[in-house]
């Protein structure tokens, strides 16, 4: 009895000294949270309700805020690119409400092949090459920023709108960060290019990029279209961005490609003309 007595007691005093969580959120701003469906180094992702259907609300952690001047830039619709519905404050962070994709990631997304993986680019490269003829950077192109859905319909997430105090937010050791971006170079048409073929190489090679990417000639196998896919990654990941692609040119290559034809080289030429166009694109206040 003293026993259990003093057991009682002391699963008393454990609970009066528990600290109580604090409830999870219910909702944020106007829209009913369902479910939370991930989380970053800058925000919470959520599921949530609203009048339109169900949406995703990227709630930002308090050491981020919105990029307002980016978010004004971006085009309301673009397409094979999610939408940006709405953004606001809640409880003193910021939050952005996008379309919700029901699908995988490209970090979670296995392709059958060299066709499909092309099919895969070809449809991000549109929806950057949109955005660039807006003016647009997109700086975030990378595996966890693609979705796939279960049509195989690839959207690609918003650009860049975040700022943060984070001292570790640099491209030093981020594998699809082009290399004159370590170099202290601003973000340009041909860093997002660069990006693009650096996830394309993770996707059909199975190993994660580096931050000294070099595609070798033998990385795919001897088929025409395996040979054709390693010459189009060469030309997005050149070390120069003089010599890479610009995005219309790697559109055209993959659409070579699914034609069966060999695709081009970068134009040295067209590449001296977009760097000039970039640097004006770069120069834009407050353009990321």
């Amino acid at each position: 009895l003293v026993a259990r007595d003093l057991k009682r007691k002391e699963e008393e005093l454990q609970t009066s000294l528990r600290v109580k969580r604090p409830a999870a959120p219910t909702t944020i701003g106007k829209y009913k949270i369902v479910s939370k469906l991930g989380e970053g180094r800058s925000a919470e992702v959520y599921l949530c309700e609203a009048d339109m259907g169900q949406v995703a609300v990227k709630c930002l952690k308090t050491w981020a805020t919105l990029d307002t001047d980016q978010l004004e830039r971006i085009p309301e619709e673009v397409p094979g690119m999610v939408r940006i519905l709405d953004r606001g404050r809640h409880e003193d962070r910021d939050f952005l409400v996008i379309d919700y994709v029901d699908g995988e990631t490209l970090e979670e997304y296995r392709t059958p092949g060299t066709r499909a993986a092309t099919k895969v680019l070809e449809q991000a490269a549109r929806a950057v090459e949109q955005l660039h003829g807006q003016g647009v950077i997109h700086g975030q192109i990378r595996p966890s920023n693609l979705m796939v859905t279960t049509r195989g319909e690839v959207f690609l997430m918003e650009p860049n709108v975040v700022h943060t105090d984070l001292e570790d937010e640099q491209t030093g050791d981020d594998p699809y960060s082009a290399p004159e971006l370590k170099q202290g170079d601003e973000e340009s048409p041909a860093s997002d290019v660069y990006a693009l073929g650096a996830v394309a190489y993770t996707v059909l090679s199975g190993t994660p990029a580096s931050s000294q990417l070099e595609v070798e000639d033998d990385l795919l196998g001897t088929g025409k279209e395996e040979r054709g896919m390693v010459r189009i990654l060469q030309g997005c990941t050149a070390p120069s961005p003089n010599r890479r692609y610009s995005v219309t040119e790697l559109v055209a290559a993959l659409n070579d490609l699914g034609a069966g034809k060999s695709p081009p080289s970068p134009t040295s030429a067209a590449q001296g003309m977009l760097r000039s166009v970039g640097r004006g694109i770069g120069g834009l206040p407050g353009l990321r």
